[in-house]
């Protein structure tokens, strides 16, 4: 039984659980978080809140600055190639520190200015600005989530009891629904599987050994 067809029996289970209305039902029940009280509800969202501003802010601030960096770049490079530029047509020199001098004739072709070159600067100042502002911000808020956790025991206590709880929930689900298509396919196909492990003790044709009395 190769990935394919893992895959199709894993789909075929799940549709056959997303078609039961009284499962589905349930499980919206979950989401809305039926089983939890006002207080938790607003605990796990405050939290969400926390978590998804400082993340965006984070992020945000640092896709700003990286982009900044990038244009102030952009700018003295290319405010630096027309002084060069000047200065190789007005025949100006450059004096070394061994007195030596020579004549600007030609500018470094990797420092010229180009449409791609400046792309690539702000493509990559602006993704590690975004990275490094993000990883900030959640750094951030995590330690901001965990001492407004840390004010409410008792609910964080209940919503983890809860997130068990719906786990197993799933879990269960999933292995019913697995086993209802796994019984419907066996049928289909004409398969009746001998049962195995401790509830087919003893095995058939075979009986169970007999142990010597010591009494």
């Amino acid at each position: 039984m190769g990935f394919k067809d893992v895959f199709e029996f894993v789909s075929a289970a799940a549709k056959r659980a997303s078609e039961d209305r009284e499962t589905v039902a349930r499980f919206q029940g979950y989401l809305k978080y039926k089983d939890l009280t006002y207080e938790d509800q607003q605990v796990i969202r405050e939290s969400r809140y926390k978590s998804r501003q400082y993340f965006q802010t984070g992020a945000t601030t640092g896709l700003l600055l990286g982009v900044g960096a990038a244009l102030l770049i952009i700018r003295r490079r290319g405010a630096a190639f027309r002084n060069f530029r000047s200065m190789q047509g007005s025949g100006a020199t450059i004096r070394f520190a061994d007195g030596r001098e020579e004549l600007i004739t030609n500018f470094v072709p990797a420092g010229r200015p180009s449409f791609a070159r400046n792309t690539i600067t702000l493509g990559a100042l602006g993704t590690a600005g975004y990275m490094f502002g993000a990883m900030m911000g959640q750094n951030y808020g995590e330690s901001i989530l965990n001492r407004y956790l840390a004010e409410h025991p008792d609910s964080v206590q209940r919503i983890r009891a809860w997130e068990r709880k719906v786990v197993i929930e799933a879990l269960k689900t999933a292995v019913d629904y697995a086993e209802k298509e796994d019984a419907e396919r066996s049928e289909r196909e004409g398969i009746s599987p001998e049962p195995r492990g401790f509830d087919s003790w003893p095995p058939p044709d075979n009986p169970p050994p007999e142990f010597p009395r010591s009494f």
